[in-house]
């Protein structure tokens, strides 16, 4: 993703942005064709900062979930740390849901603007969901002008991620004053690794045990790709020597032919050859008997 540059992208559970520690005025906005998809932020330990809230039961949501594009895409709260909270999608192994201090910005749509909350430091302004404030149920699909959704962050205290959930496409435009580079470290949070207090010790350990895990993974994925590209150059080798078989066979078949072609060929010579001698030795047999 680009500096202030506008890209298209296709809808489900699409992440948006990976935002690092240290970014500085990060303005991220989605406008949808007509179809509800909703901006949702996230620390990567599942704290759910800004957005539409998970519904508890998708028969009776409770009031400021969005229970239409979380149930759209098969996400609930009994499923989404099975579902969504995944390493996967960039969180941490040990993290769970948890929509403590979400800011839902139920008090009113405002796509320039929005409600703010603050969260270790961190100012998160949200426009809101258009889907609620534009005079219909909230059934997943916008009324023209409530179209945009915004997320601004001041300066970003902890590695955050951003996603769009939904059911259309959207385009997506972000802006910052300043990035932090990204390692794999950086993404996995090892820069940050503190052991001043317990707590702090413990959150290390699970880091760098998430990080190992993900060693391992990665170390089995290349095992695996490597024992397929043995697998398949055993099978090229293979079908070279059942191909080169093939033709021999198919060459030995060729000669048969051309072998039978001959002798029938030879016969049939022979044959005429035969008779035609045959031929010429009755007039010089009835001549002896008549002369005799």
């Amino acid at each position: 993703m680009e500096n202030g540059v506008t890209q298209s992208l296709g809808s489900g559970v699409i992440p948006v942005a990976y935002i690092p520690r240290g970014a500085v005025n990060v303005a991220i906005s989605i406008t949808t064709g007509g179809m509800d998809d909703d901006l949702q932020l996230f620390s990567r330990t599942g704290r759910h900062l800004a957005g539409t809230l998970i519904a508890d039961d998708p028969v009776t949501p409770a009031p400021g979930s969005n229970e239409f594009v979380w149930n759209a895409n098969g996400i609930d709260a009994g499923n989404v740390d099975d579902q969504f909270i995944t390493e996967r999608n960039g969180f941490y192994a040990y993290a769970q849901y948890n929509a403590s201090g979400l800011n839902d910005n139920l008090a009113g749509y405002d796509p320039a603007g929005g409600a703010t909350t603050e969260c270790n430091d961190m100012e998160i302004t949200y426009s809101g969901d258009g889907d609620r404030f534009d005079g219909s149920v909230n059934n997943g699909t916008v009324a023209g002008g409530m179209q945009v959704e915004r997320i601004h962050i001041d300066e970003a205290p902890d590695d955050l991620l951003l996603f769009s959930i939904g059911t259309g496409s959207f385009w997506v435009t972000a802006t910052w004053d300043s990035v932090p580079e990204v390692s794999y470290s950086t993404v996995n949070g090892m820069q940050v690794a503190d052991i001043s207090t317990q707590e702090s010790a413990q959150k290390a350990v699970e880091q760098l045990d998430a990080s190992i895990t993900i060693k391992d993974t990665i170390r089995a994925g290349l095992g695996a790709m490597q024992n397929r590209l043995e697998n398949t150059a055993t099978n090229l080798q293979i079908q070279a020597e059942n191909m080169q078989a093939a033709e021999s066979r198919i060459s030995d078949a060729d000669v048969a032919l051309e072998m039978t072609e001959f002798v029938r060929g030879q016969i049939l010579t022979q044959s005429a050859t035969a008779m035609l001698a045959q031929a010429n030795s009755l007039p010089r047999m009835a001549m002896q008997l008549i002369g005799g």
